[in-house]
């Protein structure tokens, strides 16, 4: 089986530097129908062409987690930070990912234990546990009762920072985001939109918008009911960082 299938849609967004032109969308991508993922390698394949399996983009499934690929930054082996969504149907031991730190949160099941090998158990359970911990360290996941669905943050440890908060997303959020750094936006539950002109279309659940400041510091504004993830990705050398204001835009 394939796991769960995301969608990512990526956009530059809107400028608020002096006279600048607003961004657009740049690029959408989508993963593969679950009958087109080769059996060999049960990824949801992300690839911009609808129709065609980006093999060269896809990390294989360890263990028992069939695992779909939302993102990895930069592409291929030697990424920077990565997102992707797990499906555990049994207990398992994790692979192990030296210099990788990580965050795990639950999206959906009935809960997960993390049995370490040093005698540290950590449960995440309903609705949205999660847990950051060091990648290289030997951790056992434990199904409570029945398959869960987890959402995993990875981001190398040194060249970039990142932070998670889970939010309920109750009328317009604003998020700046400052240039050098990388939002990405995951509903969880619920339906939204980007009430600016980023051009992006609407977000439904499972639905994950990646939001990059180049040149410029850039302003969002997602408006609607449900629940989001909202991951924030910055180099090291970067300076303070992103503003997130949760109250509605004047």
């Amino acid at each position: 089986m394939c796991g769960p299938r995301v969608r990512v849609r990526s956009v530059t967004g809107r400028s608020i530097c002096p006279l600048a032109d607003p961004h657009r969308a740049v690029a959408r991508l989508r993963a593969i129908p679950a009958e087109k993922c080769d059996v060999a390698q049960p990824d949801a394949c992300l690839t911009g062409d609808p129709g065609q399996t980006n093999t060269a983009g896809c990390v294989g499934a360890t263990n028992s987690a069939g695992r779909a690929e939302i993102l990895a930054q930069p592409g291929g082996d030697d990424w920077d930070w990565r997102l992707s969504i797990a499906e555990i149907e049994r207990d398992a031991q994790f692979s192990s990912f030296p210099g990788i730190d990580r965050e795990l949160v639950l999206l959906a099941g009935n809960g997960l234990r993390l049995r370490f090998d040093d005698g540290e158990t950590h449960e995440l359970h309903p609705p949205h546990d999660r847990l950051r911990f060091a990648g290289e360290r030997e951790v056992t996941g434990e199904l409570l009762d029945g398959p869960t669905h987890d959402f995993n943050l990875m981001w190398r440890r040194g060249r970039v920072q990142a932070e998670l908060w889970h939010r309920p997303l109750v009328g317009p959020m604003v998020i700046f985001a400052d240039t050098g750094t990388i939002w990405a936006v995951h509903l969880v539950a619920g339906q939204a939109r980007f009430a600016d002109d980023s051009g992006l279309p609407p977000l439904a659940a499972g639905d994950t918008a990646i939001l990059e400041a180049s040149s410029c510091r850039l302003r969002h504004v997602l408006d609607g009911g449900g629940e989001a993830l909202l991951i924030r990705v910055a180099p090291v050398v970067a300076g303070s960082g992103s503003d997130l204001l949760l109250d509605p835009p004047n």
